[in-house]
């Protein structure tokens, strides 16, 4: 049972150890719920959902680029002004870019985006 912090104090209980010893004796212990700083709320955690993971498939975005027989500038230039070493990047799979980038990227070398996003467990 959880009780609002401002029903438990009385004038009595006016101290520090006083509130913690009126607030200790009528509630009851939840590990969700962490005691607030302030006007007597409590805050409850909830359970954390794993964000899915995912990565790029860049064998289709370069076979694109080749096919096109476009540089890595521009692709680039074509997707908006996405740095070279950025497209060089992401193409290569050094790294992932957001999915902004990879939207315009793919846009520019005539690719669905579902096409080239992989996710992961």
């Amino acid at each position: 049972m959880l009780v609002n912090v401002k029903q438990t104090l009385n004038p009595t209980t006016e101290t520090a150890a006083g509130r913690a010893a009126a607030l200790s004796s009528r509630t009851s212990v939840d590990p969700r719920v962490t005691p607030s700083r302030g006007r007597g709320r409590r805050r409850v955690t909830l359970p954390v959902r794993r964000a899915r993971s995912w990565f790029v498939d860049h064998a289709p975005l370069e076979r694109a680029r080749v096919e096109k027989c476009w540089t890595y500038e521009r692709v680039g230039q074509e997707a908006g002004g996405v740095d070279r070493g950025t497209v060089s990047d992401m193409l290569h799979g050094v790294r992932r870019p957001n999915l902004d980038t990879l939207e315009l990227v793919c846009r520019a070398l005539g690719v669905n985006p579902a096409d080239v996003i992989v996710f992961t467990d």
